[in-house]
């Protein structure tokens, strides 16, 4: 298209290939682009960045993701929650729990303070390990769990067989203002 039309490309052309191409699954091309524009003398910002991480990590590419977040810092392009959420849900996706915890203690350390999403994420890979009691343990630290947090450890629980701390978590949910769905 370039070539053809002789357009040059701008920073808006950029980034909008950029997060249409990982909106699409096409993490690689995106990060072709990434590398282009930066070789042209644009910044690509954290937004464009998480987009192409998002893209690995829905692919299950998450080892590719994690090393983009390590350039972001090296770039001066800090990370923020939603993108170290994304990276720690896609190491839960793929059964790398472990991993995740280390992403949830990474943010810590460099300043970035966890949200509900990302603690969510991170109980539902404990569910899905089959470790809903250290999910429920993980509840009673120092963030607010919403309804989706409650659903998650109480379904993990059930799955489990521990219909007596499923039942105690929906009581707690209850008396917290949040009320089961059917």
């Amino acid at each position: 298209m370039v070539k053809d039309s002789k357009l040059i490309l701008d920073q808006v052309a950029y980034n909008t290939l950029i997060h249409m191409l990982s909106k699409h699954g096409h993490g690689d091309e995106a990060l072709e682009f990434l590398r282009e524009a930066e070789e042209r003398g644009f910044h690509v910002d954290k937004v464009g960045y998480s987009a192409i991480v998002h893209s690995f990590c829905k692919a299950g590419r998450i080892d590719i993701a994690k090393e983009l977040v390590n350039e972001m810092f090296k770039k001066g392009c800090i990370p923020d929650v939603v993108t170290y959420t994304t990276v720690l849900n896609g190491f839960c996706l793929g059964g790398k729990v472990d991993k995740a915890k280390e992403m949830l203690k990474q943010m810590y350390k460099n300043g970035c303070k966890p949200n509900t999403v990302s603690y969510t994420a991170l109980l539902h890979g404990l569910c899905q390990g089959g470790k809903s009691s250290e999910a429920r343990e993980m509840m009673k630290m120092s963030w607010t769990p919403n309804a989706v947090t409650y659903g998650v450890v109480m379904h993990g629980l059930r799955r489990e067989g521990k219909l007596s701390e499923a039942c105690d978590i929906v009581r707690e949910m209850i008396r917290k203002g949040f009320f089961p769905t059917p």
